[in-house]
């Protein structure tokens, strides 16, 4: 099994600027246990230079087969790494630059800038003594290349041995396609030829998942954006999803890849879905507002039937008030008129007089209709 390892973008971390890490090379290396081999695909600027030597130094110390393959840009402490192949690929158009370290210190004093240009002196006359032992060149013919920051050809690189020679048993496998196809290849399908020819696959587009995953688009170029429709593999495996049930993957770039049948459905960018509003027709919109109108007009009544019952629950409560003034004023009324015991039976007599004065009307009556 031929593992791989990706080294893209800045190497270490720079200015709060995070790039790649040894502890990513070295978890890349650990999730393929089962590798023979490496092929390390390097497209980078460059970065810090004690990271990059610390990559090399581990990729070396692996002990299989490495093979390290330039792509898009390999420059400054890009190159050191790429020198830790047994075989070192530069595809066609590949910036290839070589140059002394660089930084400085802002703010300092006169011992501080000392101290810092003695560590400096000591890194460039590491990093060209590098130079030395891997292209077998004496110092006079790297440093100029190096303090001048050099960007070196196809031609170059293999002239110096940045690149390693293909045997004339691939060249002549080569030719011989060409030949049989008779048509003048194109820079890409000669690197997919001259890649077939000493048994490496074609760089394939890969992410990696927000749990360390690799995620591979085998029908996507390394440098191609990544598309609705694009099929992939998840640590080797199928995808899959299904319309019912969709398969999404976060990748560590924060997007969130929608798979159905192993391909990209739809890709969500980070805070799309909060952001993401529907499209309203305009039926919907009519249909919304009539809702809204008959629920404003319920509401309404249900106020009105509240306002009648309040006034009803008013109008009994000041005709109880009322009831109970009448009730205060009677009970007054006869807390004030008792009577003394003279006046009682002045009042019984009175009412046996007139009781007698009745009945002798009623017996005069009485004889008068005889």
């Amino acid at each position: 099994m031929i593992g791989k390892i990706y080294i893209q973008g800045q190497i270490g971390t720079f200015e709060d600027e995070k790039g790649v890490e040894l502890i990513d090379v070295i978890s890349q290396v650990r999730k393929q246990p089962e590798a023979t081999s490496f092929e390390v695909y390097i497209n980078s600027e460059g970065g810090v230079v004690d990271t990059g030597f610390d990559i090399l130094n581990f990729i070396r110390s692996i002990g299989v087969p490495i093979t390290t393959i330039g792509k898009g840009m390999v420059a400054s402490i890009a190159t050191v790494i790429f020198m830790a192949g047994n075989k070192r690929i530069v595809a066609p158009g590949t910036k290839f630059m070589i140059h002394l370290p660089m930084g400085g210190i802002s703010f300092a004093t006169a011992e501080e800038m000392e101290e810092h240009s003695k560590h400096m002196r000591a890194v460039e006359n590491n990093v060209i003594s590098f130079y030395t032992k891997e292209l077998g060149l004496n110092k006079e013919a790297i440093s100029p290349l190096l303090k001048n920051e050099t960007w070196l050809n196809e031609k170059q690189l293999l002239d110096l041995g940045f690149v390693t020679p293909v045997t004339e048993m691939k060249i002549s496998a080569i030719a011989r396609v060409q030949t049989k196809n008779k048509n003048k290849m194109s820079k890409k399908n000669l690197l997919k030829t001259l890649l077939a020819a000493i048994g490496h696959k074609e760089v394939n587009k890969v992410i990696y998942t927000a749990d360390e995953k690799e995620l591979v688009f085998p029908d996507l170029e390394e440098e191609s954006p990544i598309e609705v429709g694009a099929n992939a593999t998840l640590d080797g495996q199928p995808v899959g999803g299904t319309e019912e049930a969709p398969v999404q993957i976060v990748g560590q770039d924060g997007n969130t890849y929608v798979f159905v049948d192993s391909k990209v459905k739809e890709i969500i960018e980070p805070g799309a879905e909060e952001d993401s509003t529907d499209e309203v027709t305009t039926d919907e919109l009519i249909e919304a507002l009539a809702q809204t109108l008959e629920y404003t007009s319920e509401l309404s009544e249900r106020v009105g039937a509240i306002e009648t019952e309040v006034t009803g629950m008013k109008k009994q409560r000041d005709e109880a008030v009322s009831k109970l003034a009448i009730a205060e004023a009677t009970i007054a009324k006869l807390k004030g008129s008792s009577k003394s015991p003279d006046t009682d039976k002045k009042d019984k007599n009175e009412k046996k007089t007139d009781i007698s004065s009745t009945i002798a009307q009623w017996r005069k009556n009485k004889l008068i209709k005889k």
